[in-house]
């Protein structure tokens, strides 16, 4: 009996180690070039219980445009995925070939939500359509569905 619950253990072990890779894929080809880059936020979608209509109104009229360094060359953290210290994330992660495909599940101090990322990438240019279903507190979900499209645009100034 001993034995079988250790080679349980072991299986368990195992397809857990085998789960974590395939989870995080990412290829060598998978980076983007450091420097200066500007992403452009266009919002598609968007419903809130904490926000007032005149505010997603308001965010929906306008892309966001952010301006920003970029000192590593490893996508998945300019995306902002892969790097889950306390565990609050799981689910596949998957960059290569110039292709996009991220669904994680999350709970966070708001409750469980979901983001999903698709896309495509170059050195230079990274374009991802991005959707992030969040329950809240008041009971309602949030959601929204946003296209964003981040460029290089030169060196980091000093």
């Amino acid at each position: 009996m001993h034995q079988l619950r250790f080679a349980g253990r072991i299986v368990l072990t195992m397809v857990c180690i085998g789960t974590v890779a395939v989870v995080f894929a990412a290829a060598p080809d998978a980076k983007i070039q450091p420097g200066q880059w500007r992403s452009t936020d266009t919002v598609i979608e968007l419903s809130n219980s904490t926000m007032s209509a005149d505010l997603i109104a308001r965010r929906k009229s306008k892309p966001a445009v952010l301006e920003y360094c970029v000192r590593s060359d490893d996508i998945a953290a300019m995306l902002g995925v892969g790097s889950d210290k306390m565990g609050l994330c799981s689910g596949a992660i998957n960059i290569a070939g110039g292709k996009i495909s991220i669904l994680r599940n999350c709970t966070t101090g708001l409750g469980k939500g979901t983001r999903k990322i698709e896309g495509t990438y170059t050195m230079t240019r990274v374009d991802t359509l991005r959707e992030v279903t969040q329950d809240m507190p008041s009971g309602a979900p949030s959601h929204s569905k946003t296209h964003v499209v981040s460029e290089r645009i030169g060196e980091c100034p000093r």
